[in-house]
């Protein structure tokens, strides 16, 4: 939409001996596992600091804030610097805030990215800054009738570590946006299949999914197994209608999902005793040419 050519993808740091810098992640669980510690020289993230974080034999530059989106930092970072934004480069930072934030009406936005989310729609021309927001909600859903399984409940994952009162290890929040839910809960057996796949591949302790219909502006989780259903019905004060449970959260992003999780972690849940179901099948993954660059499971 910007017309700004799209950056070289780098499938093996290893062969390189660039210094790097991390944004919008910093958990060992996050980083590319090409990835030398050594190479890292910067981070720059918006989110909770994990008791898993990177850890560094030297000093890092970090600029880490409480906002709703790396890109508010990043884009703060170039206006007290006094560097130039193109009219191409604010309107991708800008559609970065809006992301992240569901146009400023997520729990975790705060004034600066509204401040800097009105400096950027200043300079990228835009019109009306709702009515792109729409779009641009509408156009991450448009391809939901080929994308793959494996993309669907894993493309919007991001691993957490976590400490409880009765266990430790790595959650994982999965969300998917659309505008057409039913065909979404129609792939419902897939998608579990596919979550308990990544829960063993990835050594997991739980994986949550969620899908939010972008135009009634609901949520609803995914039930992945005893331990997901036990803490998310404690966490979400609900009960599950067959597979799923609708949560009472008015913006959804992986913040506000993993904080009411991460809450009742640490305070009264207990682990349940019923072991999670294996997978089915657990196959390779795989990249076709006749799959738009989807990744599938064979």
């Amino acid at each position: 939409y910007w017309n700004i050519e799209e950056p070289e993808h780098i499938l093996n740091f290893s062969t390189t001996n660039d210094q790097i810098c991390l944004v919008d992640h910093h958990q060992k669980s996050n980083i590319h596992p090409s990835i030398q510690i050594k190479d890292i020289c910067g981070i720059f993230d918006h989110h909770t600091i994990s008791l898993n974080a990177l850890q560094t034999d030297s000093p890092l530059h970090v600029e880490m804030r409480p906002w709703g989106s790396t890109c508010t930092i990043i884009a703060q970072l170039f206006l007290t610097h006094g560097k130039p934004i193109s009219k191409e480069l604010a309107g991708l930072m800008l559609s970065g805030i809006l992301s992240d934030t569901l146009n400023l009406s997520a729990p975790t936005t705060t004034d600066w990215d509204g401040k800097t989310a009105a400096r950027l729609f200043s300079l990228s021309k835009i019109k009306e800054i709702d009515e792109f927001a729409l779009r641009q909600f509408k156009a991450k859903c448009e391809d939901i009738n080929t994308i793959s399984i494996v993309a669907m409940a894993t493309g919007g994952m991001q691993v957490y570590d976590v400490s409880g009162k009765s266990v430790s290890g790595q959650i994982g929040i999965s969300i998917f946006y659309t505008k057409d839910p039913e065909v979404v809960i129609a792939r419902q057996k897939e998608i579990v299949q596919e979550m308990k796949c990544v829960k063993v591949e990835q050594n997991l302790l739980m994986l949550f999914f969620v899908l939010v219909d972008t135009q009634r502006n609901t949520s609803e989780m995914l039930k992945c197994g005893p331990k997901e259903q036990s803490l998310s019905e404690q966490a979400f004060l609900g009960k599950y209608d067959g597979l799923w449970l609708r949560l009472n959260v008015s913006a959804v992003n992986h913040e506000a999902i993993m904080s009411p999780l991460n809450k009742e972690l640490k305070s009264s849940w207990d682990l349940p005793t019923t072991k999670d179901p294996l997978p089915d099948f657990v196959g390779a993954l795989v990249i076709r040419n006749d799959t738009n660059g989807y990744v599938l499971r064979e």
